[in-house]
């Protein structure tokens, strides 16, 4: 005899195929939010979530195989083929190898969390990454406390008051800083040009509003055309970091890369940074951009730290340090 009746079997055979169907419609209704990239809110939400559609529809597919429900499993398939090629594409992406003998540029860029409780384990973490920048986000009044007694080493500073701005340490002089408006009513993005090693680097460190709310999210689209404009000007050796609230599926991340100079240092890596305590089933929102005539040494996302982000780590290589280099110590030995 066999231990589960007949009846029992069909009962859990229909719940689970309509279960899978239930999957499948919400799957392929967030699925075509995300391919037609539709800029309503909250459905524009959908369009992060590329990798999490993969995994949903491949769960779905094995069940209704399991299921022998054929159509159910063919319909699920063509929405994991789908889900997979934008996926499949971005990770496929190359990278130029590093310059040899040029010196890297070390970028550190973290949203702190402005209630952040392990303030001395982050400044412990910030300064063993060696960083020559660190572009913060949300570092309220006592984290800067706690910054000037545990980072010595970086003696210059750029910040930006306001709650979502950016604090920006080096320890490389500042020539000139500014606060630039990206929208009324939005975010600055904190613009500092340094002077690494008699080389000048433009570093714009950004916290764009988050598009949970519908207001927010209005306001997180004008601060990316905002940021957009303020990148189509520049020129030279380019750093932007700090907490876009985007990802590179969205609309506005390709527009920004397309519409610049600029390249994404995580290209091709899926590394999510948000949120920090389920990283393995987040998206990346934070991010760093660099002059596309630069080389990306290495890109790392580091612990969790009590935010709800992960910092990122980038070494960076100019091949006009290299030159650089290269005609000081000719100097020196005349």
């Amino acid at each position: 005899m066999g231990l589960v009746s007949p009846t029992v079997a069909t009962r859990s055979t229909v719940l689970l195929t309509s279960c899978g169907v239930a999957a499948c419609i919400a799957l392929w209704a967030a699925l075509l939010c995300a391919q037609f990239e539709v800029q309503r809110w909250p459905f524009e939400l959908l369009v992060h979530f590329r990798v999490h559609y993969c995994v949903g529809f491949a769960a779905v597919t094995l069940l209704t195989v399991y299921l022998r429900a054929r159509l159910l499993s063919a319909v699920s398939a063509l929405g994991l083929l789908i889900s997979l090629a934008p996926v499949v594409l971005y990770a496929s992406q190359s990278t130029p190898a590093p310059i040899q003998d040029a010196p890297r540029f070390r970028a550190a860029s973290f949203n702190v969390w402005d209630r952040n409780e392990q303030l001395p384990q982050v400044a412990a973490f910030l300064r063993h990454s060696e960083a020559d920048v660190i572009v913060l986000q949300e570092a309220h009044d006592a984290f800067r406390a706690v910054l000037q007694q545990q980072l010595p080493d970086y003696p210059h500073h750029l910040v930006d008051p306001h709650r979502q701005g950016v604090v920006l340490l080096s320890r490389w002089p500042i020539v000139n800083r500014e606060l630039i408006s990206l929208t009324p009513g939005g975010v600055n993005a904190t613009h500092a040009l340094i002077d690494w090693r008699g080389m000048p680097v433009k570093i714009i460190g950004v916290h764009i509003h988050w598009p949970l709310e519908q207001q927010s999210a209005h306001l997180a689209r004008a601060e990316m055309r905002g940021l957009r404009d303020l990148l189509a000007d520049q020129t030279g050796a380019v750093l932007l970091a700090g907490d876009l609230n985007t990802t590179v599926w969205s609309p506005q991340f390709k527009t920004l890369l397309r519409d610049t100079s600029l390249t994404e240092c995580a290209r091709g890596r899926l590394r999510p940074t948000w949120p920090s305590l389920l990283v393995w089933l987040g998206i990346g929102i934070d991010h760093c951009f660099i002059s596309r005539a630069a080389r990306i040494a290495r890109f790392e996302v580091g612990p969790h730290l009590g935010s709800d982000h992960r910092p990122i780590i980038v070494d960076v290589q100019w091949s006009s340090a290299r030159t650089s280099q290269s005609m000081r110590s000719s100097l020196r030995m005349m």
